[in-house]
């Protein structure tokens, strides 16, 4: 046997292993989370997005026999697989926007730091809830609400200004669920 032959019989045999899904016309996966193993076939084309989510042990086979359009964002979270079957990406639509999303909270330190007056503050967030990204004076005493909202899954970005404020020591703090976490930023002018 050659590899060729090697290679069609692995990928009849990971086939053989999960749900597969026939459509006739074209299809469309959208607003979804996807968490187990699925193979989707279709005799046209497949358009994926907006909001689509891989997760957990999620390994979805895309199998078309025309183009696979990508309309919106794509999310895949860790250990989760995309795979294309021998077809195309179509390149006449929005451009494929695939993210990681992050699989723990994390503050980052903020940039430029020391600063002045302007910072960016970032943080991640591997669920939803509600979020309180707040700025803290040396006294303790709370000088700015950056974030108070329920917020997705995702990555963050912040920008800061304290042209209104003296130079010092500040903290910021961030919060969402039974998670909190601070850290400490310069402002000189």
């Amino acid at each position: 046997m050659n590899k060729e032959k090697y290679s069609c019989i692995i990928i009849l045999i990971i086939l053989a292993m999960v749900p597969i899904t026939f459509a006739q016309d074209n299809t469309v996966i959208e607003n979804t989370i996807i968490s187990g193993p699925d193979t989707i076939v279709a005799d046209n084309s497949i358009i994926v997005g907006p909001d689509v989510t891989l997760a957990g042990d999620a390994a979805v086979v895309l199998a078309a026999n025309k183009n696979v359009y990508f309309t919106g964002a794509v999310y895949i979270i860790k250990g989760a697989t995309l795979t294309l079957l021998n077809k195309k990406i179509a390149t006449d639509v929005e451009q494929l926007s695939i993210d990681l999303l992050p699989d723990q909270y994390q503050l980052d330190q903020n940039y430029p730091n020391p600063f002045n007056p302007n910072t960016t503050l970032q943080f991640s967030l591997p669920k939803s809830g509600f979020v309180n990204l707040s700025i803290f004076n040396s006294l303790g005493q709370r000088v700015a609400i950056l974030v108070k909202e329920e917020l997705a899954a995702g990555k963050y970005q912040y920008q800061w200004n304290a042209a209104e404020l003296a130079s010092g020591t500040y903290y910021y703090q961030l919060t969402s669920g039974e998670y909190s976490q601070v850290k400490k930023m310069l402002l000189i002018k």
